[in-house]
Order: C-alpha cells, then structure tokens, then sequence
C-alpha cells in the first residue's frame, strides 16, 4: 500500500492528465439501444469542450495536493454513491417507460459513465470539504452583525414580514389558494358525501373543514373560509422560516452564511407557492423542521433546555401533529425517540416525557377514539407500492415467465386483470395499481404477499430493481427529469375543483391580480426552465446529496453524536423513498431546512456553539 502511494505521488501529474483523458471522454459516451453500441456525444468536437477538459483537469489535479487519507476515504465512499445516483437518473430517464437494457455493451456503458462521475465527484468532494473550515473561520473572523439580522425579536420580526411579503402576490394570483385533493376530499366528508376516514387525517379535514363552514356562516362564502386558511399559513411559513434564521444567529452560524441561507430562502420560488397551497404537508414540513430545532438543542444544551416546560409542552404537540399529519410521522418520531435515547441517556426520564406522551395520545387517538366515532381506519396500499409495482411491472414484462403457481399469487393480492396492469401500470405512480390491492387476502395473509415479493426478486431482479429505482429516483438523483408535484398551479386547482361536484361546492378561483410574472415563475421556474433557481427549488435529488455531504463531514471530522441532528431527515427520506411517487410536497422539510442545518453542522464541527455547551 505504501509503495503504490509513492507511485501514484511520483506521477500524480501523469495520473491527472490520464484520469483526465477518460472523464473527458467518458462523460460524452452515449449508448445507442436500436444499434446496441457506444457512440460519442458531437459536444466533444465544439471548442467550448477544451475549456471543459482544463477544468477537469484543474480539478483532479489540485485534489491530488490533498494528503488527507482520512478525508480521501470519506470522499471515495461518497463520490460511489454519488455516481451511482448520477447514473441511475440517466438510466432511468431514458428507459423509465420500458425494459432497461442488459447487453454487455449497455453494462459497459454505465460502468464508463459510473467510474467517470466518481473521478469526478472524489476530487470535488475532497476539495469541499478541505475548504469548508478555513472559509467558513474566515467568514467567522469577518464575522460582521447587523441589527436588522441576528438573534432579537426586531429582525425577528422584521424578516418574518419580508417573507409574508413576497408570499402575497401569489395569494392574489391563486385566490384564495392553490387547491390540492387534500381540501375536497376533507370537504366531502365534512359535507356527508363520504364517510369518514383516516387516509385523509381528520384533524385535517376538521380544520378545513370548520373554516370552510367559518366563510360561509360569517359570509355566505366558504372562499373566504379557504382565505384565511391560506393566510394561516402563509404566517406559519413567514414565521417558521424566520425562526430558522433567528436560531441560526443565535447558535452563532456566520452572518455571511446566514444571508446565503436568506436569500436561497427569497428566490425559491417553490416556498411562496407551497405558502398558498391547500394541503397538509406544508403544516407538517413546518412543524417538522421545529421538532428538529428542538433536537438538535437538547443535543448542544442539554441542561438548559430540560430545565424548561415550554420545551416540553411544545416539543409534545408537534411530535402529536407530525404523527396525525403524515402516516409516516409516527415512524420519524419512534426512530427519533430511540436514537435520542441512546445519546442522551443521561437524561433518560425527560426523554420518555418529550415522546412518549405523543407516541401514547397517537395510538389512543387512532384506535379508541376513532373507533368511537367510526372512522375508517387507513389501508394498507400506502406502505405496499413496492411489491405491488414489482407484481404489476413483472406481469407486463415477464409474465410468460411465471410458473402458474406465481402467476395466480400476484392476482391473488391483485384485483385486476392482465389487461388492465399493463394498461394501468405507470413505471413512476404506484396509485392506479395499489388502488386495486385485495385488503381482504392481504390481511388474511400478510406474510404471503412478503414472500411472494421476496421469491420474484430472486427470480426476476433485473425487473424488481427495475421497479423500484424508476419509482423512486427522483430522491436521489439531481438530473431526474420527471417530477410530480410541479403543477402549473391554477391549472391544478381548476381540476381539483371540478372534481368536487357537490350542490354545496361554491369553491372558485378569482385571480385579483393576474401577473404574468407569477405566472412564468408557476409555469417555467418549477419546471426546470431557468437554469440554478429551478434547480433550487425542484431538485429533490440535489438535497439529498447535500445531506448525505454533511453526514459525511460529520464522519470526517469524528463529530458522531451530532448525527443525531440528521436523524428526522435521514428517516423524512427512507420512509418516503418506498412510497407511491415522488413527489415535492413529501420532502418539503428537506427543501426548507437543508441549508440551515448545513449550517449548524459546519458550526459545530469548528466548535463554535453558542446560547448552549457544546456538549459531546
């Protein structure tokens, strides 16, 4: 090992220039799947091409200066999983409507493109991570704060309002608010027209509910009623936000760093969207990243945040609200409890209080109370998209491949016909297959359905991991050029509404300003049209490799214990990675609180803590 270290320090510049050569050409490598044969991309011949390669190789070389074995590991292991990601999202783009080639070309063509973004990733990752503390102390030296921006209850207030602000052009252009299923279902069943149920919480629905009935009992108009519900929680995100900025200041994250976070914050403009947008996710994005906060200061200030009953009483509603909001609530919080447990058993007994008391009011509520007033209870579908898209993918791809036996499993958990899953079957929505789940032979045999999925993996892994990946990748890879939940807005509401066609329905849009800037920021902005900001705001993908990069910070500068603090995100993304799509509005907590929590990472690991011990 020691010699091969010689070697490579002997003729890095020799390497550089080599590794160089092969990125170059490996990133322009494209497969041709009519001629199964690699071909080159024409980029390669445009002259803007030369000032590409002394890039690359600018960048390979400088990371070669690094001697850092420790930092040299962590960033090998990270630039794998980043190039993983990176080819699976050009994989998935190309071939998510049909079956992914397996020809020895086709494998050698994605080790090329995998082998050719880990060179180029390593090098980056290295170079980041050897620069972050010595900006970031630079930044902390120049350390300037303004009144206007730090840790007091003026700029507080202050930045809250700048936030409501720019949020209220789009609640004139949506109003009075951008309508998503959430609000008509809740409204059919506060109406009568379906029975209660639990795949919509019913807080929820209560919620909108009484203030729908608010509008009209006070004004005839139940908009009105979706108004305030709007302005609601335009203030929660106005508020919320700002908080974030104002605990940065107050655990001493830079100034400079802050007005970043700011103005990433400001142009987004997916935030002044989601503000006006009538569904339940926005609530429990916001109350998620406070139950953060919250866990990362009984980590940093222990004693002094036990000390206090506030904490305690707060931290209890919204771990109460993130469970009832969101079925995979309950989970992020259970998850949470125990790792918290494990690190601060020291203060073991205020630990059982913060979350058991929740945990214990969730599963009372959902079972006695529910039952009392006889709620339908959730289905199973939500948590079986996997298998169930593996079943549907391997009828319509390999079905003259099944024996009989397996063949009459899938129809067994599945009521449909051959006919209507290939019809039905997107490779990227699970809704139009786990909408067919037969709940009675999956509750008579569980384990049968688990088995099944188990046997077909290993008899048809190409297909299974096939399935899985095209449902899912848009979380972890940046390139993905498929994404739900990026709606030209009005549009949405226009057909939400007219799905609601109760007599009782008086629900409209009326735009009171119709701007055309908001209706290019709705329409393009959202859509990738606009180069950085798009990415900003849309790409779940990019997120997530920021997560992963400061998890592997942690790792690198041996700050374990406040891993801790990635815990809720960490568990946000595992447990919606195996749902039915990917969507912005389940990972909205990632989007707002990435930036911010970077930030705590950074200042942590230079031991730059403050209102609190850093306590380890």
């Amino acid at each position: 090992m020691g010699k091969l270290k010689e070697i490579v320090l002997k003729y890095k510049n020799i390497i550089a220039v080599l590794l160089t050569i092969f990125v170059a050409i490996g990133i322009n490598v494209t497969f041709d799947n009519d001629l199964n044969a690699l071909k080159l991309n024409s980029s390669i011949y445009n002259v803007l091409y030369i000032l590409y390669i002394i890039f690359i190789f600018y960048i390979i070389y400088k990371s070669f200066q690094i001697k850092d074995k420790r930092l040299w590991i962590c960033s090998l292991i990270l630039g794998f999983i980043f190039a993983i990601c990176l080819a699976i999202g050009d994989i998935c783009n190309v071939y998510r409507e049909t079956i992914i080639p397996s020809s020895k070309k086709f494998i050698l063509y994605v080790l090329i493109k995998i082998v050719t973004y880990f060179f180029i990733f390593s090098s980056i990752i290295v170079m980041l991570i050897n620069k972050i503390p010595s900006i970031y102390n630079k930044w902390k030296k120049e350390n300037k704060e303004y009144k206007f921006f730090t840790a007091n209850m003026k700029s507080f207030w202050l930045i809250a309002l700048i936030f409501f602000l720019v949020e209220i052009p789009f609640f004139l252009f949506c109003y009075p608010g951008s309508f998503f299923w959430d609000a008509t279902n809740g409204l059919m069943q506060i109406i009568g027209d379906i029975p209660y149920e639990d795949h919509q919480p019913i807080i929820y629905t209560l919620y909108i509910g009484g203030l729908w009935n608010l509008g009209k009992a006070l004004f005839n108009d139940g908009n009105i009623g979706f108004a305030i519900y709007s302005i609601i929680q335009m203030l929660a995100t106005s508020l919320v936000l700002s908080y974030v900025l104002y605990y940065m200041a107050k655990k001493g994250v830079a100034t400079k760093y802050r007005m970043i976070t700011f103005a990433i914050f400001l142009i987004n403009p997916l935030i002044p969207c989601f503000a006006v947008r009538i569904e339940k996710s926005i609530f429990f994005a916001l109350l998620l990243i406070l139950a953060n906060i919250q866990i990362i200061e009984m980590f940093t200030n222990s004693e002094e945040y036990f000390k206090k009953k506030i904490h305690y009483f707060t931290f209890v509603i919204e771990i109460l609200l993130i469970s009832l909001l969101r079925n995979n609530g309950i989970y992020i919080a259970l998850a949470c409890f125990l790792v918290v447990l494990i690190v601060k058993r020291k203060y073991w007994k205020n630990i059982l209080i913060l979350f058991l008391i929740p945990v214990a009011m969730f599963y009372i509520i959902k079972g006695p109370v529910w039952k009392a007033f006889n709620i339908i209870p959730m289905g199973s579908e939500e948590a079986l998209s996997v298998p169930l898209q593996q079943f549907a993918r391997i009828i319509k791809y390999e079905k003259d491949n099944l024996t009989e036996e397996e063949y009459n499993e899938i129809h067994k958990y599945l009521n449909m016909t051959d006919e209507e899953i290939i019809e039905e079957y997107k490779p990227t929505i699970s809704d139009d297959i786990k909408a067919n789940l037969n709940r009675e032979a999956f509750e008579e045999d569980k384990l049968g359905l688990i088995e099944l999925y188990v046997k077909l993996f290993f008899k048809f892994p190409g297909q299974t991991i096939s399935s899985f990946i095209i449902n899912s990748y848009g979380y972890y890879s940046p390139n993905n050029n498929m994404l739900y939940g990026i709606h030209e807005y009005n549009d949405e509401s226009k057909v939400v509404l007219e799905g609601f066609t109760s007599p009782e329905n008086d629900l409209k849009n009326t735009r009171l300003w119709d701007s055309k800037l908001i209706d290019t920021i709705c329409r393009h902005f959202l859509y990738r049209d606009i180069p950085v900001i798009s990415l900003i705001s849309s790409s779940l993908g990019l997120y997530f490799w920021m997560l992963l990069l400061g998890f592997t910070y942690l790792i690198y500068s041996k700050k374990y214990k406040f891993i801790i603090a990635y815990i809720p995100m960490f568990l946000l993304w595992a447990t919606t990675i195996i749902g039915p799509l990917v969507e912005l509005r389940y990972v909205y907590t990632l989007i707002l609180f990435m930036m911010p929590l970077l930030g705590f990472t950074i200042n942590y690991q230079n031991n730059k803590i403050e209102g609190g011990k850093n306590e380890e």
